[in-house]
């Protein structure tokens, strides 16, 4: 078995990467890239500390599967208007809202072309059966603000940016932290 030297990194600054922690954290952190999906891999860790003391710990890891769309779910159509609907491709639901509320585990919500305003994508999935919110291929779904609140969430191939087509500000659930 081929062995890899991975660098680590001892962190100070706290879970959050800002340096208004509660208390200074001593943490290491460090990668293991370029690996398969679905794989099972047995890493060695060694540690070393200048001062004494050294560490080995050899662990199994593995990737997860390369993940595909959910099959056996609704499919819901969702337009950026006001007003009912039914999900359908004739008669969408107007609004985000609307489709999250009908949405369930390995459901794909189809995201049509507008203008749709700020919007949190709170409802959860499951490990096995995502909520996917897809662009439907009618034109860019524009969100001035995303939050990410929901587990098992999948975001696939929309194009959401602002009005103005400035960077859009997302949010995840874990401490209210800027993704990008």
């Amino acid at each position: 078995m081929e062995r890899l030297r991975i660098p680590f990194r001892i962190d100070f600054r706290g879970w959050d990467g800002v340096d208004t922690a509660d208390r200074r954290y001593n943490m290491l952190a460090g990668s293991v890239m370029f690996l398969d999906s679905a794989t099972a891999y047995e890493i060695k860790l060694a540690l070393s500390d200048p001062d004494g003391g050294n560490k080995d710990t050899v662990l199994t890891i593995a990737t997860r599967p390369v993940p595909t769309l959910p099959s056996g779910g609704k499919t819901i159509h969702v337009a950026a208007a006001t007003g009912t609907g039914d999900g359908t491709s004739a008669n969408p639901y107007k609004g985000l809202a609307a489709a999250q509320s009908a949405a369930a585990a390995g459901d794909i919500i189809l995201v049509h072309a507008g203008h749709y305003g700020n919007f949190s994508f709170a409802k959860s999935g499951t490990a096995d059966g995502y909520i996917v919110w897809k662009a439907a291929g009618d034109g860019d779904a524009v969100l001035p603000y995303g939050r990410i609140i929901g587990h098992n969430v999948w975001l696939y191939g929309l194009k959401l940016s602002t009005v103005k087509h400035r960077p859009m500000r997302w949010w995840a659930r874990a401490g209210r932290r800027r993704t990008s």
